[in-house]
């Protein structure tokens, strides 16, 4: 949704130009506004892509961590049948 409004006003800035607009000027803005959106959406993905890894080893490294009993003052508690 936010790429697209986005893209929405970068379309809007490339075609109110403050001089007299032919079409093959305005057709060369919206191409390289639009390509710049594109090559950044695509490095943002591979930047994600990249991370997966590292996130997955965070989340497994929450989860396998042991529970360390901590002793009260009324002594170890009992087992659990």
């Amino acid at each position: 949704m936010r790429v697209m409004r986005t893209a929405g006003t970068l379309a809007q800035c490339a075609s109110c130009a403050r001089t007299r607009n032919t079409h093959y000027d305005a057709a060369s803005r919206y191409a390289k506004l639009f390509a710049e959106l594109g090559a950044v959406s695509l490095a943002v993905g591979v930047v994600l892509v990249v991370l997966i890894p590292f996130l997955r080893k965070l989340i497994t490294d929450k989860a396998e961590t042991p529970l360390v009993e901590v002793p009260t003052a009324a002594g170890p508690a009992a087992a659990a049948v």
